[in-house]
């Protein structure tokens, strides 16, 4: 299995290496500690290298698969790189987005989580907003990616958020960075499915990092991290096994759907009365307007705040795909 993974998720063992070299520290004083490769291996080898990748591009050959950077995935779903180190922290500084990795080993769990994701894109679509995990991270979202960047700037650290139609968690894991809890809701049993293996993956992150250091210098620590909880329902019945109130409320691109299932107006009235703070929502264009009435007069909340608009997202061939405007109601 060849899976493209983006820079961010490369360890980088040598960069530092790299940067001496390039401020003009002689080869014979750079220090280069193996961590792997021959035992000859030279911090002039490894200059030579990088010279011949910066001067003519750096190239795999598919039919010599022992020329793929190798990697595992172990049972939480992290990537551990075996061998290749001195080609990732090359490629990383030179700024590569991505890079081929042969994944020769997993577990049967990441497999069913990359074939739920991998099945959308054989059908030609796109997923439907960017997944947190190295193995997505090349792959085409249908929707913007700064929804949770928007949001953020209104939700306190450790608030308590309800997201529903969660999806596979695309928004709301990234709130249990700032130690929100989460409880995200969705029909689906593949989005759940890979709602919960993404957090599991990013619970155990930190985990990971400190077993495996020497080989994952450089990555980010998630310290903060809240996993969050993910129930399979339709978003009535899932808002009745939830137990008090929520701060926040995302109500994101869920709308349409509850018009198309005649729940609209229950959702909403259950929505405004578990809701502390505000309810954040984008909708289609053509049910904006309908949207924010129905809100304001079947909730609470009187206040209607525009914080932005979504990145947009790469064309699906739909005429809703459009880059929608986010909105905090209070």
């Amino acid at each position: 299995m060849i899976i493209n993974v983006a820079r961010e998720y490369w360890p980088d063992i040598y960069g530092k290496v790299l940067q001496d070299y390039d401020n003009d520290t002689p080869i014979n004083k750079l220090k280069l500690e193996r961590l792997t490769g021959a035992v000859t291996y030279t911090p002039r080898m490894f200059i030579n290298l990088y010279k011949s990748i910066k001067d003519v591009g750096y190239k795999e050959r598919p039919a010599l698969k022992s020329h793929y950077i190798k990697g595992t995935v172990n049972s939480k779903g992290y990537l551990i790189i075996n061998g290749g180190y001195h080609r990732l922290s090359i490629l990383k500084h030179l700024k590569y987005k991505s890079i081929p990795i042969l994944v020769t080993d997993h577990y049967p769990e990441f497999e069913t989580f990359y074939n739920n994701i991998y099945g959308v894109q054989k059908k030609g679509e796109f997923i439907y907003h960017p997944v947190n995990h190295w193995s997505c991270s090349e792959w085409t979202a249908s929707r913007g990616a700064n929804r949770s960047i928007l949001i953020s700037q209104h939700i306190e650290d450790n608030s308590r958020i309800l997201d529903l139609g969660c999806d596979g968690g695309g928004v709301s894991h990234d709130f249990a960075f700032k130690g929100c809890k989460i409880i995200g809701i969705d029909h689906r049993a593949e989005a759940i499915y890979n709602a919960r293996y993404v957090a599991t993956y990013h619970a155990s992150r930190n985990r990971e990092i400190k077993k495996y250091i020497n080989q994952l210098n450089g990555l980010l620590k998630y310290d903060t991290y809240k996993i969050p909880t993910y129930i399979q329902s339709n978003i009535i019945d899932g808002m009745g096994k939830i137990k008090g109130n929520v701060d926040y409320t995302l109500f994101l691109s869920v709308y349409r759907w509850l018009l198309k299932n005649k729940t609209a107006t229950e959702v909403i009235t259950k929505m405004g009365k578990m809701t502390n703070k505000a309810i954040f929502m984008d909708v289609e264009h053509h049910l904006e307007k309908e949207t924010k009435q129905q809100i304001l007069k079947l909730t609470k909340f009187t206040k209607i705040d525009k914080i932005g608009i979504e990145t947009s997202g790469d064309k699906m061939g739909r005429a809703y795909n459009k880059p929608r405007k986010i909105y905090k109601i209070s």
